[in-house]
Parts: structure tokens; sequence; C-alpha cells
């Protein structure tokens, strides 16, 4: 098994209740994302978050993921959940990433396959996660593209990879993209918000296989 310091880090997002992920965090997942984007079947009220970040806490870090949300409100679901990352999955501006800077939050922003090498140099970013970025909703939609793009972007930049990564997968998304991390959802799934802890655990399992993580970027820690 790979050091635990080098290794290649694994974020589930998509959780929806305590105990599913106290069950994932037991499994060694780096990383959970709870989304507040109410037209997502995954969308979680600011209830149900602090009752999955305090289940959790000291076990693995918990990621917000936000989509084009007001500021004072991100403001208030931050202060009242206490999430340790701030995921941006919208078209949200440089500007908003500096206004959100007070809150001493570690900042994701997520980049679109298409235009991700020229839509980088926009912002400043503590990391990014490459996507295809198609589909009826932001993210992944499990939808797999050409991971081999992004295999020289995480030289300059800490990034992980999303969509259609799965454990049937996992190794041909590594070899191609080279991330730092991996972000997966819809793949390790029994239905929309309830995770498969089979297909978790083999997930991370895999992962935990591979001898370090390329670059050796820790993005969450």
């Amino acid at each position: 098994m790979a050091n635990e310091k080098t290794r290649l880090q694994i974020k589930i997002c998509g959780l929806t209740n305590a105990k599913q992920a106290e069950q994932i965090a037991k499994l060694e997942a780096d990383a959970i994302g709870l989304v507040f984007f109410p037209k997502s079947p995954r969308n979680v009220s600011t209830k149900i978050a602090s009752e999955i970040v305090s289940a959790v806490k000291g076990k693995t870090i918990t990621c917000g993921v936000f989509v084009d949300m007001e500021y004072d409100t991100i403001l208030r679901v931050i202060e009242k959940t206490n999430l340790d990352i701030i995921q941006l999955h919208g078209s949200e501006s440089e500007e908003y990433i500096q206004s959100l800077r007070p809150t001493g939050k570690k900042i994701i922003k997520v980049l679109k396959d298409a235009t991700f090498a020229d839509d980088v140099n926009k912002y400043s970013a503590d990391a990014y996660l490459l996507e295809l970025g198609k589909g009826a909703l932001p993210g992944g939609n499990f939808q797999s593209w050409d991971w081999k793009r992004a295999s020289n972007f995480g030289l300059d930049h800490p990034y992980i990879l999303a969509g259609g990564i799965s454990p049937n997968n996992i190794f041909d998304a590594i070899i191609k993209g080279n991330p730092q991390a991996i972000d997966v959802s819809s793949s390790v799934e029994s239905s929309p918000g309830i995770k498969d802890l089979d297909k978790v655990s083999e997930l991370i399992e895999k992962v935990h296989t591979v001898e370090e993580a390329p670059h050796k970027e820790r993005i969450f820690s």
C-alpha cells in the first residue's frame, strides 16, 4: 500500500446522510463532497450537512460543492456547517474567489474539458477539478472524456480528475490523467445520493495500490 503522505487522494462526492459519510470515512476516503444545489438529486440542506460534518470531523475532509450561489448565502452555509473546503462549480469569477478568502477555507475551482487550459489563467484557486462539463446538471454526469488531455496540467496546478471514473477504469484514468486526486460520485452509487459501499471500498483499495501520486501535491489536508 502506498505511503499515506504521498499517495493519490480520493474524494467521494454527493453524500446525503451522516451514517454513510462515517462509513466512507472509515474506508479512508480523503474527502467527501456535499452538494448545495437544489436541482441536484444529491442536494443537502445545511441541517443535514451539519450532521454529516459533525459525524466525520477529524476523520476526513469535507468539501461543499456550490453552483453560482449568492455570496451571502454561501457564507451562511459555511458558518453553519464548518466545511473544510469550498468547491465552486459554476461561472464564479476571480473576484468571487478573492471575496471568499477571508473565510480561510481552501478553494477548488471546477474547469471544463474544452477550455480548462485557457480558463485556469483566469483564477487563483488553491486547486482545480477537471471534468467534461456536459450534461443536464453541473458535474461529471458519469461521462468519460479524454483524460490524457489533462496529463500535463498537474505539472503547474494541483488538480482533481473527475468524469466517468469508476472502479473498473480507475487505473486507466490515473495513468492517462496523471492527477493528484480523483473525484467520483454516480459510479459508486446504488441510487442518487446513496453510495454502494462495496463499490466505494473497491475503488479506494485500488487507488491505495498506486505507489504515489504524481507531483505529490496533497489537496485534501
